[in-house]
């Protein structure tokens, strides 16, 4: 098992996503989701100004799956962390036959493409 670690300094529920159907890990971190597998960690530590313990574990979770982004657009599964059905979305890059678009959406715009799709990777975490 590998460990990857980051400070989450603005969360706006996009990454980690906790909405169902799993947490996931699917904009921002592109190192991080380049490199992680099934079975490695990710620890995630809370920024100094998101709370009054800052570098305190915000959050941890074992990678449970790893997708190509046209693979998590088109499962099922995921749907529900599409832009217009989730609440904060990450399922937002629509394969459209030559590549990757972004879905208009309140997460990310199109400035983060570049990091976003970096990463190459969906991670999906376990529940515990």
């Amino acid at each position: 098992m590998r460990v990857f670690s980051y400070v989450i300094v603005v969360d706006r529920g996009g990454a980690p996503n906790f909405e169902p159907p799993l947490p996931t890990l699917a904009v921002c971190k592109p190192k991080i989701r380049l490199k992680a597998d099934k079975g490695d960690l990710v620890l995630a530590f809370t920024g100094r100004t998101l709370g009054p313990e800052p570098h305190a574990v915000r959050w941890a979770g074992i990678v449970g799956e790893r997708f190509t982004f046209e693979e998590y657009w088109n499962d099922p599964r995921f749907v529900t962390k599409k832009p217009g059905v989730a609440d904060h979305p990450d399922n937002i890059y629509r394969p459209n036959g030559t590549g990757l678009e972004q879905v208009t959406n309140e997460t990310h715009d199109r400035r983060s493409m570049e990091t976003d799709l970096g990463g190459r990777h969906v991670l999906a975490f376990d529940r515990v």
